[in-house]
């Protein structure tokens, strides 16, 4: 029999009739407004103290209020001149006896090769004009910079000494830490004792890597090639030439008046070392200035000049496309650049001549190297030409046809100027025995020398190269049982027993 009321119904009366009422609180229920669990009972009266409402504590509105103590920011300059630092003295370093100053007596001498010499205070002041000492040279190592006297600073002693009316050219060649740039240092040292006027470039990449401003050069009829010229780093090269040279820029008059471009003061016109000082504090008229002091330098006048030394390290920088742009966004190469133009054509071309005499050393890079096989090539090509080969002849070396070079640097090359190359190869072991030696006597070196170690560290250094003596020379631990020395010659720096106290 069907029932008279529907399931649903029953249903709502039998769940209604069994349903206990839920208790209404008047607390308020808390949760949190980003929590997403939904509240399954909420708390009785009676626990509502339990479930008390905890605010946080506020405490970061004292440290907002609080004033932070902020570090000064270094002054401009003052972390480039940090980085740059050079130190030449160290107080610690034991004073090394009997060590003799490089003089002009002594430079040219062939019986001081192998010897320690150290360098004058008056030419160490004018070395650092000239960024002549590189920070990765081990200078502060040392109470006072001293030099190893070497075969090929004797040959160019004797250059300086017989003065060469028509001047000298080389490059310098080597591997890394092979003290190519402790050579130009030399040269340095050599020429500021002669009374030389001395122009260095000390770093070649600074010149081509889009660091400083440029400017175009107006075209003229000779050629079609855009230069580009360079007034700060014109106006710092005539800085560092006259700080070094004040005493012999001083003295000199100038032949011909300076250019109107330069705009120089009369007051300023006096003698060369005033008009490098005005293009040194005027960019806008260095590049003037310098071509200016260049042609008064190299050619014959009236008034007396003295020889000029140029020198230029990691020449390898020069040799290829530059990162400097054109108004068309075109790469700009390293030779349209006014000051690397004129510095290449004193070193490759027959037609600058050094009127008054002089020397032009240039020294490759090592250890930061560009792929440039053009180069590579005209340093074969020099050195064929310096053997007496001529381009004609079927041994001379010549560019690959399958292979894409570039032909300006090849083009630099000039057998009439004579430009010879000079590659620096290891110290034998009487050279790097003496060198071992000087860094005991000034307490760097912690090992006793003696054939055997000497032999040792002219083999670990791939036969004799100087900075790799140098660095296994200051790896090397004490041993104050063994801190006598078996080897010495009569001349140089000799140790013995009892000469050298090791420092605990």
């Amino acid at each position: 029999m069907p029932i008279s009321i529907c399931t649903r119904c029953l249903s709502r009366l039998h769940l209604g009739s069994a349903r206990t009422p839920i208790p209404v609180t008047t607390s308020l229920i808390q949760s949190s407004n980003l929590h997403t669990t939904s509240i399954l009972q909420a708390p009785n009266t009676q626990n509502a103290a339990k479930h008390k409402i905890i605010y946080r504590n506020v405490k970061a509105a004292s440290y907002r209020n609080k004033r932070r103590d902020t570090k000064k920011l270094p002054s401009v300059g003052e972390r480039r001149q940090q980085r740059t630092r050079i130190v030449l003295s160290n107080a610690n370093a034991l004073e090394v006896n009997g060590l003799e100053d490089l003089s002009l007596r002594n430079f040219s001498d062939e019986k001081n090769v192998g010897r320690v010499l150290a360098f004058d205070g008056q030419v160490i002041d004018q070395l650092r004009e000239v960024r002549g000492f590189k920070k990765s040279q081990s200078w502060g190592l040392f109470r006072r910079p001293a030099t190893l006297v070497r075969k090929e600073t004797v040959q160019i002693a004797k250059w300086m000494v017989a003065e060469d009316q028509e001047g000298k050219r080389v490059v310098v060649s080597g591997e890394k830490s092979g003290g190519k740039s402790v050579l130009l240092a030399q040269a340095m040292a050599m020429a500021f004792m002669k009374g030389w006027v001395v122009m260095t470039i000390p770093e070649a990449q600074e010149y081509t890597m889009n660091h400083f401003a440029y400017a175009p050069v107006p075209k003229t009829k000779d050629t079609d090639v855009q230069m580009y010229t360079q007034p700060t780093l014109a106006a710092s090269l005539l800085s560092r030439t006259a700080n070094a040279n004040a005493a012999v820029l001083s003295k000199l008059k100038p032949n011909t008046p300076p250019p109107e471009s330069a705009r120089v003061p009369s007051a300023s016109a006096n003698n060369l070392h005033t008009i490098a000082k005005y293009g040194a504090d005027h960019p806008s008229a260095a590049h003037d200035i310098f071509t200016y002091l260049l042609k008064e330098l190299t050619t014959a006048g009236k008034e007396h000049r003295p020889p000029v030394l140029f020198t230029v390290d990691n020449l390898n920088h020069w040799m290829g496309p530059s990162k400097y742009k054109s108004a068309e966004f075109e790469t700009v190469h390293s030779h349209q650049l006014t000051m690397i133009h004129t510095y290449l054509d004193l070193l490759f071309s027959a037609k600058k001549p050094l009127a008054n005499g002089g020397l032009i050393l240039a020294a490759t890079s090592g250890s930061n190297v560009p792929t440039n096989p053009s180069f590579d090539l005209l340093l074969k090509q020099v050195k064929a030409a310096q053997q007496g080969k001529q381009p004609t002849d079927k041994n001379f070396p010549l560019p690959n046809p399958y292979q894409k070079v570039d032909s300006r640097p090849l083009n630099l090359l000039d057998p009439a100027a004579g430009t010879q190359l000079m590659p620096l190869q290891g110290v034998s072991k009487a050279e790097a025995a003496q060198l071992m030696q000087y860094y005991v006597l000034s307490g760097v070196l912690k090992e006793s020398v003696t054939p055997e170690s000497i032999s040792e560290k002219w083999t670990l250094s791939g036969g004799g190269n100087v900075g790799e003596i140098c660095r296994w020379g200051e790896k090397a631990r004490l041993d104050p049982e063994k801190l006598v020395t078996k080897f010495g010659t009569n001349e140089g720096i000799k140790i013995g027993q009892g000469e050298h106290r090791p420092r605990g």
